[in-house]
């Protein structure tokens, strides 16, 4: 599974975000080809693959690679000053850059350049003498062209547009689920709707002619829109290519970092209806992580610790997503501890992906049987194949892990977890007294 660094504020320049990203051990990174874009670019001077080549180098030579990019676009500040058309050609010319990077994805939410290139014109005017000379009908029109979103149809026919220029590149062009935003309030839409949004990929499949488009699913915005996440998963299934782990705290858009906008001890976000989710539909492909706005709010002397405190949150994601993908690759298997974690094994996955047994350090319970399987000596493990995968049913995994290397071990070992099962056993078992704890 792959993980994948945030790239925002990064520049053409090696900035400190991204030396951040090297020390915190990420090896994938969005590439932004916005961030190339400079003022020399912006007016036709320098073209983007020059402009990014002191950015690739260092890159290669540090080990990072990208593999879903994000096109070129400006915002209004920007568009307001340089040719519109330069905007427009940048944006379509991110597709070549993409491949060039090494990319095979480019991540593009739908735009409408016509009512864009109107919107910046009027903005224009509005700025050039402060007003004085803008009538009311324009103001009107600027405010609704502000809260213009594209339709369905208008929708459509821009991500229609794009097949040209994904097939030339051999890239797939990954849809970001979005939202309608009026008077202050989000309402779900064809992109954000679970059945509509399948259909309109399928659709957009169909006319290409083959699996162009994919999904890029944003957990941050299904929880401003209060979805039901397994839903949601359980639908778009494996259309999904990309999905995008970020918090906020159900009402204002933010990239927060997963956990963190939390109350009475609670996150905000159903991280466990997701786990699961993604489980079930046996989501095996990349992980983003978006935490820039914790990033910006921090001191500058704690964004390194944010920035690897961010990797291991990723790499735990992606640990619990594989769960059951990791089980299930392994002809055989047995498990190291005889307590509550291998309980909640064996309810889940004992039949399915029984274990040969179950070993323990503890002497007193070698050769009694436990949830069905026998518990053995740690010497036990010397007899197994090579390729008879050890799970770790026990927190002490770095510690158990150097035992059995020390034993001289080869087997693959797995660290097992159930925190995030399908089903569990709500008491618990008392491991030294061999018996369910009674409730008080």
């Amino acid at each position: 599974m792959e993980i994948i660094a945030s790239s925002v504020g990064f520049t053409n320049r090696v900035t400190m975000l991204h030396k951040h990203i090297v020390k915190a051990g990420y090896k994938n990174c969005m590439f932004s080809v916005g961030a190339f874009a400079t003022d020399a670019v912006k007016y036709g001077e320098d073209k983007l693959q020059y402009a990014m080549e002191p950015y690739m180098q260092k890159s290669k030579a540090e080990g990072i690679y990208h593999t879903i990019a994000t096109p070129v676009f400006f915002g209004d500040k920007d568009l307001i000053e340089m040719p519109f058309y330069i905007a427009k050609k940048l944006y379509f010319e991110s597709f070549r850059i993409a491949r060039q990077a090494g990319c095979k994805s480019i991540l593009c939410a739908p735009i409408l350049f016509d009512v864009t290139e109107e919107r910046v014109k009027l903005r224009a005017k509005q700025k050039k003498n402060k007003g004085m000379d803008f009538s009311k009908k324009e103001e009107l029109r600027l405010k609704e062209l502000e809260h213009r979103r594209p339709s369905v149809q208008e929708a459509k026919s821009f991500y229609l547009s794009l097949i040209p220029y994904a097939r030339e590149n051999n890239l797939k062009v990954l849809i970001p689920n979005n939202y309608d935003y009026y008077n202050g309030t989000i309402y779900r839409n064809a992109l954000s709707d679970p059945y509509r949004l399948k259909e309109f990929v399928e659709e957009l499949n169909k006319e290409a002619g083959y699996d162009l488009f994919k999904i890029a699913l944003d957990f941050g915005i299904c929880n401003l829109l209060g979805q039901n996440y397994h839903q949601v998963l359980s639908v778009l299934g494996n259309l999904i290519e990309l999905i995008m782990l970020k918090e906020n705290n159900g009402h204002n858009g933010a990239s927060l970092m997963p956990f963190s906008s939390a109350l009475g001890g609670k996150s905000s976000v159903d991280w466990l209806s997701i786990i699961r989710g993604l489980r079930e539909i046996k989501y095996d492909k990349a992980v983003y992580i978006d935490y820039m706005d914790t990033y910006n709010a921090a001191p500058v002397s704690l964004r390194s610790d944010i920035v690897a405190y961010g990797k291991k949150i990723a790499d735990y994601f992606s640990w619990q997503i594989s769960m059951e993908l990791v089980i299930a690759k392994y002809p055989s298997r047995v498990l190291f501890g005889a307590g509550n974690m291998c309980r909640n094994y064996m309810k889940c996955y004992g039949e399915e992906f029984p274990p040969l047994f179950t070993c323990d350090n503890n002497k007193a319970i070698w050769g009694q049987t436990f949830e069905g399987i026998e518990i053995k000596s740690p010497e036990a493990l010397k007899e197994l194949p090579d390729d008879t995968a050890i799970f770790l049913c026990n927190m002490y995994y770095d510690e158990i892990t150097d035992q059995l290397r020390s034993m001289g071990l080869k087997n693959p070992i797995e660290r097992y977890n159930d925190e995030y099962l399908p089903s569990m056993y709500t008491d618990r078992f008392d491991s030294e007294k061999r018996e369910i704890k009674k409730e008080n």
